[in-house]
């Protein structure tokens, strides 16, 4: 009986270590995300693949909450909620916006399993309306001044592809330029961007439009072997950021 006890408490401390510091519940979104920027009359559907990691099935089932700045525009469909999941067993919550008014909008995921609470990155997108000022329609070129939007738009005053932050708020116009370009006949757009997140934003809102994006890594023509590691470094971080299937069929 007292090996029958040790055996016991040895299969026990071989299941805590396997799942020791491991998340019950890991996420990956398997459809484009929402766009930085999104546009009036449009539709976007994300789609968050949920996978149990337990080496069990579970004892309470899975929970999902949502939470939404405007309850009209985004729309839930759970298919999670209430299940057992089965080790390796996966399902979907998908994630719909229909945005009808401009403004900054986000939508957020948390799964609760028993009392593990896993909080899901929240969708953050800026809604604007989908027509530019008609003085600039068909304007193509990348040393103008890119002063074409609406009177008082926090994009105006940045270079032709912006990503970063503009009074204090996130935003992006590559969706918009792209747009117009594309409109224009074009099917290719260079950039010179240097840093990870200016790329993984180009590459991205590219893929939704189906154009194409031409890489350019920074090296200088002076460059030493220092500048072509942070170089690869960059290129690995944007591939990884966007998914290998996304940047073969877009760069």
């Amino acid at each position: 009986m007292r090996s029958l006890h040790y055996c016991a408490l040895g299969l026990f401390f071989l299941m805590k270590t396997a799942t020791a510091g491991m998340d019950p519940i890991t996420w990956k979104i398997t459809s484009p995300t929402l766009p930085s920027i999104t546009y009036y009359g449009n539709k976007y559907l994300i789609t968050y693949a949920l996978t149990s990691n337990l080496p069990f099935t579970m004892p309470s089932p899975l929970m999902i909450t949502t939470q939404s700045s405007g309850s009209s525009e985004f729309i839930f469909r759970d298919s999670c909620s209430n299940l057992k999941l089965t080790p390796g067993q996966s399902c979907n919550v998908l994630v719909g916006f229909n945005p009808k008014s401009a403004g900054s909008k986000s939508a957020s995921l948390t799964a609760a399993y028993g009392t593990t609470t896993i909080n899901i990155p929240a969708l953050a997108t800026l809604t604007q309306s989908s027509t530019l000022n008609s003085s600039w329609t068909g304007l193509i070129g990348v040393d103008y001044s890119p002063n074409h939007y609406p009177s008082g738009n926090a994009i105006n005053n940045h270079d032709v592809f912006y990503a970063g932050t503009a009074n204090g708020v996130a935003v992006s116009n590559t969706y918009i330029e792209m747009a117009q370009l594309q409109a224009a006949g074009f099917t290719a757009v260079r950039s010179y961007q240097t840093v990870e997140y200016s790329w993984i934003d180009l590459i991205t809102q590219a893929n939704a439009l189906g154009l194409n994006i031409i890489y350019e890594a920074n090296i200088p023509q002076n460059g030493s072997n220092t500048d072509i590691t942070n170089a690869v470094s960059v290129l690995n971080n944007v591939v990884a950021a966007v998914g290998s299937t996304t940047f073969q069929n877009t760069v």
